[in-house]
């Protein structure tokens, strides 16, 4: 579940709202999802509700505004099907994170890092095969840049 469901949603979401949108929105929409997950704790793990986490979404999230787009308003000129994604890309990541914590309670760090992204590297698989692109004959230049994106992305 972690991986089909968690990474693979995340991944797909995230990089098609970037398609969508710029890069400084999408991430400010993924990350949300602490405002989820405090929900989620409030409603569902009936967490007592604390002026630090009560107090922390309205004023953490404009900051977050400001650091990752600017003082430009570009978020109300942004398309409708990135935003929705970026929302939607958001509520997985909070799936992740939370099915995560849940699974670090049964498996060491490492062992659920290499499940989860393993799973979901195998639903890609059975998605879009890996000999498409090499039947494409995909240029070097955007072997580099998957490589890169293996590497560096969070």
């Amino acid at each position: 579940m972690l991986g089909f469901v968690g990474v693979a949603g995340v991944q797909f979401t995230y990089y098609y709202t970037i398609s969508k949108i710029q890069v400084g929105p999408a991430v400010l929409i993924q990350y949300l999802s602490p405002v989820w997950i405090a929900l989620y704790a409030f409603v569902f793990q009936k967490e007592p509700p604390t002026k630090t986490k009560i107090n922390s979404p309205p004023f953490g999230s404009p900051g977050c505004y400001f650091t990752s787009v600017g003082i430009d308003w570009i978020c109300f000129r942004l398309n409708r099907i990135g935003i929705l994604s970026g929302l939607i890309s958001s509520l997985f990541f909070s799936f992740y994170a939370l099915y995560g914590e849940k699974g670090l309670k049964k498996y060491d760090p490492w062992t659920l890092i290499l499940y989860g992204f393993g799973f979901g590297a195998v639903l890609y698989w059975l998605l879009i095969s890996p000999m498409r692109m090499i039947h494409r004959r995909v240029f070097f230049r955007i072997w580099v840049a998957f490589l890169y994106i293996a590497i560096f992305s969070p």
